[in-house]
């Protein structure tokens, strides 16, 4: 969950992508506009501490990855790689 003020929501991502090389990527597609809002940040830093949590974890033998994207980075990107680099990735 993520907290905004003091309420905590649920997280449920956009998509999880399996990449050739086993990682799974959390990913979260906003608009343009919403990129700074403090609900998208409250998710992404939420999304990346439980990245961090499973990743530093013996019990979790898969690696996880988060990846925030704008609707312009979706649209222009030619594939994976490139819509890595214009978003906002952890690992």
């Amino acid at each position: 969950g993520y907290t905004v003020g003091a309420i905590t929501r649920n997280y449920m991502p956009d998509f999880i992508v399996i990449t050739a090389d086993e990682t799974r990527w959390i990913v979260e597609g906003k608009a343009d506009s919403e990129m700074t809002d403090p609900v998208v940040i409250a998710k992404r830093d939420a999304a990346c501490a439980w990245v961090d949590a499973v990743n530093s974890s013996s019990d979790v033998h898969d690696t996880w990855g988060y990846l925030l994207v704008s609707e312009t980075a979706v649209k222009n990107a030619p594939g994976w790689v490139a819509l890595k680099a214009a978003g906002y990735a952890h690992t």
